[in-house]
């Protein structure tokens, strides 16, 4: 589990500002074990939503 709290708390230290730059927040960040894989998830969010161009 140490692992994955520090794959998050690095990861949101590297994508918060490049999110704030691009005019989104920085929603949320997880690092799960689903299966035999981990996966990594950045969810984004801005006023009006994100689309596919954001």
């Amino acid at each position: 589990m140490a692992k994955g709290k520090n794959t998050v708390a690095t990861v949101t230290e590297l994508a918060a500002p490049v999110a704030a730059e691009c005019g989104v927040r920085l929603w949320d960040v997880r690092f799960e074990k689903e299966g035999a894989g981990w996966y990594l998830r950045i969810v984004i969010d801005k006023d009006g939503g994100v689309n596919i161009d954001d």
